[in-house]
């Protein structure tokens, strides 16, 4: 679960994202998505290239990250998304 913090004015509003829709807005597998996050798989170059400019992060975290710094990528670019909606 990653969990998105939006600010709409003096509105904030926290919303929780699973990893089946972090996949989707990732354009990849959830399977894949868990075994990335966990490092038990190193993205693969079409794919890294991907996570970079979805989440406009350095290469560094997706191949050398913690879950962590991986979710906090996916986070702030959702967040920026949704931003951009309103």
């Amino acid at each position: 679960m990653l969990t998105l913090y939006f600010q709409y004015g003096n509105i904030a509003i926290m919303e929780t994202l699973n990893q089946r829709e972090a996949a989707k807005f990732l354009d990849i597998s959830e399977g894949y998505l868990s075994k990335i996050l966990s490092g038990k798989s190193v993205p693969r170059p079409y794919v890294l290239k991907k996570l970079t400019k979805k989440t406009k992060s350095d290469v560094t975290v997706w191949l050398f990250g913690d879950r962590t710094q991986k979710e906090n990528a996916i986070k702030k670019e959702l967040n920026q998304s949704e931003k951009a909606v309103a």
